[in-house]
């Protein structure tokens, strides 16, 4: 497999295979590589479960795992990745489970995309703690109950894409604030289970 021949590589620091049509699962030897500092597997036709060793590269910068056929949970080890500034598990559609709260641990993020992963549960108030975020997308999962008030906190967010999900209540005064300041795209389900205000949100998903 692909890894058979870059995990001997201990000073690699970039692997960039998107786009290709390479199979199999990562594993555990992916410890080895300590000077990652970007790992991207987009659209190909990895599966399997993340190994814990993979969130032990504290090097790395960009992970960026989309469109590809990787199954859960989400891990809670996450915030091993301290230095981590760009996290995209898109269209990973066999993920499922909840959102750890650990996620609000990583406070270097500036991108967070778990779109279309078959999410459960509610949306973390921790995710509040990003303060750099600047892109959160958590649309097409099935995440339920009220956009927490602290989503408003991520004072540096430009887009927050949340539609096609099953959240209920109003969107959060704090979090439509934003709509002055940075925040260029707010996408909920307003049409549906969601109350925004006039102009907070820039599309109303039906």
């Amino acid at each position: 497999s692909l890894f058979d021949k870059v995990s001997p590589l201990q000073n690699l620091k970039s692997l960039e295979v998107g786009d290709n049509r390479f199979t199999g699962t990562i594993p555990t030897e992916i410890a080895l590589m300590t000077a990652l500092d970007t790992l991207d597997l987009k659209s190909n036709i990895f599966s399997g479960v993340l190994p814990p060793e993979l969130f032990r590269l504290k090097s790395l910068i960009t992970l960026r795992v989309s469109f590809n056929e990787f199954e859960g949970p989400l891990p809670a080890e996450i915030d091993n990745l301290e230095n981590l500034q760009v996290l995209i598990f898109e269209e990973n559609r066999k993920i499922g489970g909840t959102i750890p709260n650990s996620f609000g641990n990583l406070t270097s993020l500036l991108r967070l995309d778990l779109g279309a992963c078959g999410l459960t549960g509610t949306i973390p108030e921790a995710l509040g703690n990003l303060t750099k975020v600047a892109s959160l997308n958590l649309f097409n999962n099935y995440l339920t109950g009220t956009i927490p008030d602290a989503i408003g906190d991520m004072e540096n967010l430009v887009v927050a894409i949340m539609h096609y999900n099953d959240l209920e209540g109003v969107v959060p005064p704090k979090l439509c604030s934003l709509r002055e300041d940075k925040l260029q795209m707010l996408e909920v389900d307003c049409k549906r289970e969601v109350d925004c205000p006039v102009n907070c949100c820039t599309r109303c998903a039906d």
